[in-house]
């Protein structure tokens, strides 16, 4: 089987399961932002606390526009859910919220607004567009597991 086909059987699969409950929009992010972050950081090479990989991350998710606000969204999201399993309450910031949005990502200065099931189809997409960069690991520790 090929590290494709096992990303289709692991997360692929089992988000699109995912995607029919009302009530799995913290889940289903909990399992796209590592493999958003696994993609972004191959494809740029860098650290999520860099410029280049934010505008990476603006690349996929225009409506961030900026680095500032890419920034804060990746705080928001990435950093509260992975570290917290919540948003991470930021000063300033009105309101964060997930439901079943228009689109992917809503952002306005005052906050921003995801649908997991849009924001997760999406970085899915990207990742299977480009599965050689997503599949591409700096070092041994890194590589894709395996079944044997």
């Amino acid at each position: 089987m090929s590290d494709l086909d096992h990303f289709i059987r692991w997360y692929k699969n089992p988000l699109s399961v995912l995607y029919g409950d009302d009530d799995a929009g913290f889940p289903i992010l909990m399992i796209t932002f590592p493999l958003l972050e696994r993609y972004l950081r191959n494809l740029t090479e860098a650290d999520p606390k860099t410029k280049t990989f934010r505008r990476a991350l603006i690349n996929i998710f225009p409506v961030l526009l900026d680095d500032p606000t890419a920034e804060k969204f990746w705080d928001i999201f990435r950093h509260g859910l992975l570290h917290q399993a919540t948003l991470k309450n930021i000063p300033r910031l009105r309101f964060a919220g997930v439901n079943n949005a228009a689109s992917e990502i809503q952002s306005e200065r005052s906050g921003f607004v995801v649908s997991p099931v849009k924001f997760s189809r999406r970085v899915i997409s990207e990742i299977e567009a480009d599965f050689t960069t997503f599949k591409k690991s700096a070092t041994e520790r890194d590589a894709l597991a395996q079944i044997y």
